[in-house]
């Protein structure tokens, strides 16, 4: 059987090997932290990044809408007044056509020409 100096020795070896295990965890664990740590304030930083990019991105986006809003009621103004003066010039030469057709009926004898 082993002495009692041995023993102590021997759990004092053991101890001392413990302590550099843990020690070396720890360190790591601290390690690991500040690596968590660097990776939330990089995802942080990107996902403010990203926010205000978005948030600009909206903003153009309304602008945009807004401008084709007044874009599309400026054509829509222009056409409705395109298709009323249409309108309005086939009116016109309808009446002159009818005008022109009585002329001729007069003018004509107001029959059915002859072949």
């Amino acid at each position: 059987m082993p002495d009692r100096d041995d023993l102590i020795e021997d759990y004092k070896q053991f101890t001392r090997e413990m302590l550099l295990r843990f020690d070396r965890a720890f360190r790591e664990m601290r390690q690991d932290r500040a690596e968590l740590k660097r990776d939330r304030e990089q995802w942080l930083a990107e996902t403010e990044q990203w926010r205000t990019e978005s948030a600009r991105w909206r903003a153009e986006s309304a602008q945009w809408r807004a401008e084709l809003r007044e874009m599309r009621e400026a054509s829509e103004r222009h056409f409705d007044r395109v298709f009323r003066e249409l309108d309005d010039s086939r009116a016109e030469n309808r009446a002159q056509t009818q005008a022109l057709l009585h002329i001729l009926d007069r003018l004509g004898g107001g029959g059915a020409a002859t072949a």
